[in-house]
């Protein structure tokens, strides 16, 4: 069938059998070779209109980076849980989760080559093993007992890295212009799961991906009612933002004397947003923090 025939056919084909179509080889084609191999689940390159004429990696090697353009970026803290359901979802159905030998041995691998980031020299695991997980845990064979590992490994590969990349290329050529950030701040309120149902995962999602967004956007649309604490902090973000928005600044009456810093090295100063917020010295930490509170929890 040549190229032609085949748009003519997708061009006749209704919505709902598009987006099925695209769902059933996105789960098949993730479980094979991992989110890099998904067409159309990543930025297309090279496009008729131009809007992204080469890889943004290469551009930042290129130093096709814009200057005096203030920049404010940042992630929630547990990035990866976004993600991890996906992962176990994709493990439980094929009776993997059930497999000692599997979880101990192949479960990592695994993930990391379904993230995109398949290592044949081993030594990306490797560092996976030392920074995240412990003997007891892997030892163990389940999945519950390597939760707070592999939501730090999912959300340094989905989100924390790149976006790190981003700002570190952006400080070089704008200094005392880019404004790191986490979001830490555990509310009322969730994203995790979507609306779908969350009940039969062995984790919760913690401060989720876009829950950072819940207090800059009304959700659900229309009126919604937040509680006292959780005011506060949409009071918090919209003055962040806003600021931002109109002066390059990010500032709020409402971090008290914290004062937001702008990068100043490779990996901050940065801001932790909570109810207490407090400037962080190294954005590297963010990469294992769900691992290192377990451990602290967990600490006789």
């Amino acid at each position: 069938m040549s190229t032609k025939d085949i748009e003519l056919c997708m061009q006749k084909a209704d919505v709902w059998t598009l987006l099925r179509a695209f769902i059933e080889h996105k789960t098949r084609t993730t479980a094979v070779k991992g989110l890099g191999d998904v067409g159309g689940n990543r930025l297309t390159v090279g496009d008729f209109h131009g809007y992204l004429p080469e890889k943004p990696w290469d551009s930042i090697k290129a130093g096709k980076i814009r200057p005096n353009v203030p920049m404010m970026a940042g992630v929630v803290k547990h990035e990866g849980t976004f993600l991890l359901t996906t992962i176990y979802d994709g493990m439980r159905n094929r009776n993997q989760l059930n497999d000692l030998n599997f979880v101990k041995y192949g479960l990592l691998e695994r993930v990391n080559k379904v993230l995109g980031t398949e290592d044949p020299s081993g030594s990306l695991v490797a560092y996976q093993i030392r920074s995240l997980f412990t003997p007891e845990q892997l030892e163990s064979g389940k999945f519950e007992n390597l939760t707070h590992g592999l939501t730090d490994l999912a959300g340094s590969i989905l989100v924390k890295a790149a976006l790190l990349r981003e700002a570190q290329a952006s400080n070089a050529v704008n200094p005392n212009a880019t404004f790191l950030y986490s979001f830490d701040y555990r509310g009322e309120k969730t994203r995790f799961g979507y609306g779908a149902d969350t009940s039969h995962y062995p984790f919760d999602g913690g401060v989720h991906h876009s829950d950072d967004l819940l207090y800059l956007f009304p959700f659900p649309p229309g009126e919604p009612k937040l509680n006292e604490r959780d005011t506060r902090m949409a009071r918090q973000m919209v003055d962040l933002w806003t600021s931002f928005a109109t002066t390059g600044v990010p500032k709020s009456d409402l971090t008290g004397d914290v004062e937001w810093k702008s990068m100043s090295d490779y990996s901050g100063p940065y801001l932790h947003i909570d109810e207490i917020p407090r400037l962080g010295s190294n954005f590297y930490e963010e990469f294992t923090v769900a691992t290192d509170e377990s451990r602290r929890h967990t600490a006789p």
